[in-house]
């Protein structure tokens, strides 16, 4: 019999899983994948998945607690856990991680995550400081993405050794500013509000899609004189505009 109410099915959501993963014997796991509503309710349990992901060596890890919707500040939402970024295991083994509805803190003590390729955070609560420290940290990173992250506001993608080929940014409703310098970047999707962009080291860039729901077309033409300078190699522009005249209406 299905449970009615919301916290009911979450429980049992979490007896099952734990259930599930009593009975694996085997010594490595490569993908790791918890989609559910989730909160900080949950977190002891959620704290053993995780642990126990790392214990077999998973080399892509996916923690997604949300429905989607517009997240502000939850003291409820489940916070992930600290010694994921001092596992020694966890930092060899990550090649993929995907961290959705969490809040996310980095130990000071934090080195860097020596395998991870691929990098997406969406309704994450992070502040841009240990945003950016966690990207410079990322040295084989090759694809990011980041979505509705509300703390956001100044987003700094930069390296000499950075590795990264893909950069998606969508939906970050505080960001004012998005500064670029990936020799190696060859595809960036902008979603979101008006902001400042400075990609002022992007040689390689093929493809770019802008959508900007509050701008305007002097702003747009700003954007394609800025890439027409400093992208050189750019083969495809995607450019899709909602007038502030239209936003607002």
């Amino acid at each position: 019999m299905a449970h009615p109410d919301p916290w009911m099915r979450r429980r049992a959501f979490v007896r099952m899983v734990s259930n599930v993963l009593s009975l694996h014997s085997g010594q490595n796991i490569n993908k790791f994948w918890i989609c559910y509503e989730l909160d900080c309710r949950s977190g002891r349990y959620i704290d053993k998945w995780i642990s126990f992901a790392i214990e077999r060596k998973v080399e892509n890890l996916i923690l997604d607690l949300t429905e989607e919707q517009e997240i502000d500040v939850d003291p409820e939402m489940y916070t992930f856990p600290c010694f994921f970024f001092s596992d020694e295991k966890a930092l060899s083994s990550i090649k993929y991680l995907r961290i959705a509805g969490c809040i996310l803190h980095l130990p000071p003590y934090f080195n860097n995550l020596k395998s991870l390729v691929e990098l997406s955070l969406t309704y994450v609560m992070v502040t841009e400081n240990e945003l950016n420290k966690l990207l410079s940290s990322c040295l084989l990173l090759e694809r990011f993405s980041v979505g509705n992250v509300p703390k956001l506001v100044n987003l700094k993608v930069s390296g000499p050794s950075l590795r990264l080929r893909y950069l998606e940014v969508s939906h970050c409703r505080s960001l004012d500013n998005i500064e670029i310098w990936a020799a190696n970047l060859v595809s960036f999707i902008y979603r979101g509000r008006k902001v400042n962009f400075s990609l002022n080291c992007v040689p390689q860039l093929e493809d770019a899609v802008i959508d900007i729901y509050d701008s305007t077309f002097d702003y747009v033409a700003n954007i394609c004189d800025h890439l027409a300078f400093n992208a050189p190699q750019l083969k495809s522009l995607g450019l899709r505009i909602v007038p502030l005249e239209v936003y607002e209406s």
